[in-house]
């Protein structure tokens, strides 16, 4: 299923992508993921590789999808974006890319912060505290909506040119200084997950043997059928 992630999120994201395209693709990536025991963890690799290999508009545009899919799916997305390296992909965003992306990730660290507990996901907020320290201030509205029109017709944005480079080791090791509460909370949200995601597999499952051995979902009105699995 990575591979559908992959070439979803990589045709979603170019810059010649309408508005409304974009956004039937990101409803249509969030139903898969909502059917997929490994969607979040999938989907998550895809978007974090596109961070890394998009620029300028095309960025902005996976950064986009990634708070989306956030919104739409919560925790399910939000322990995939919580990790280290996704979290340090966005760090190098803002000190390697231009200022439009860089603007972009600073609105969404600062939203993330806001948005999820900190005793669970204390991550954004170290992070968050390590771009404050590099004097860096943070958009309080989203610098580049995706509204009508071309996704790569996005608006200008005065951002202080000012030094974008934070200091990446400071990260790690404030997540190494995270109380044991945090760390114990952390663990324990983990193995709820596990639980979880052993009761969907099962439910899958059952599903799947009444249905002759597939499943059938229907996204933006159209009937897809997937392979479940060995049963």
């Amino acid at each position: 299923m990575s591979a559908t992630y992959f070439e979803k999120i990589e045709r979603a994201t170019r810059a010649s992508t309408k508005a409304s395209e974009f956004i039937q693709a990101t409803n249509s990536i969030a139903s898969l993921i909502n059917y997929d025991a490994n969607g979040p963890r999938d989907a998550a690799r895809a978007l974090r590789r596109f961070l890394r290999a998009k620029t300028g508009a095309e960025c902005i545009l996976v950064l986009t999808m990634t708070d989306r899919l956030a919104d739409k799916l919560g925790d399910k997305m939000w322990v995939e974006i919580s990790r280290e390296k996704f979290m340090i992909t966005m760090l190098k965003l803002v000190r390697e890319t231009d200022l439009k992306v860089a603007a972009k990730v600073l609105y969404l660290v600062h939203k993330w912060n806001k948005q999820v507990s900190q005793k669970q996901y204390p991550i954004f907020s170290l992070t968050e505290s390590t771009l404050g320290s590099s004097g860096l201030n943070f958009p309080e509205s989203d610098p580049y909506p995706v509204e009508e029109g071309n996704a790569d017709d996005l608006p200008s944005i005065d951002v202080n040119d000012g030094d974008f480079k934070p200091d990446l080791s400071k990260m790690h090791i404030d997540l190494e200084s995270a109380s044991d509460s945090e760390i114990e909370e952390t663990e324990a949200q983990k193995q709820e997950r596990r639980r979880k995601r052993k009761e969907r597999e099962k439910q899958r499952k059952q599903l799947a043997k009444r249905n002759g051995g597939s499943r059938i979902m229907e996204v933006q009105g159209t009937k897809i059928t997937f392979d479940v699995y060995d049963i």
